[in-house]
């Protein structure tokens, strides 16, 4: 039983910089809303409301940020999966070229 596997290094090398971008873009707002929350909370709200928005909002912001993470992590992974992918080929290619098994 044979079954043919390919990798389509382009592709992944688009996935890399698709992952990069949405990370950046997710970490960029989110530093961006942390700010807005920051101004509402100097001084212009204070209640138990105020606090109760400001311990959710450092939560959901601590998830934010940790998915944002996974996704840079998925990004890193898929780039150095590309590299074991072309050190295969490379590897390869040397192999048959040298006539050697």
């Amino acid at each position: 039983m044979s079954s043919e596997f390919k990798v389509d290094l382009d592709e992944l090398d688009r996935v890399v910089s698709r992952l990069n971008a949405l990370s950046a873009f997710v970490s960029e707002h989110l530093d961006g809303l942390d700010d807005k929350v920051k101004a509402l909370h100097s001084g212009s709200w204070e209640s138990a409301a105020a606090t109760a928005y400001a311990d959710a909002h450092a939560q959901w912001l601590a998830a934010a940020r940790e998915f944002a993470q996974g996704i840079a992590d998925m990004s890193e992974a898929a780039q150095q999966a590309h590299g074991r992918y072309t050190s295969a080929i490379d590897v390869n290619r040397r192999m048959l070229q040298s006539g050697q098994p």
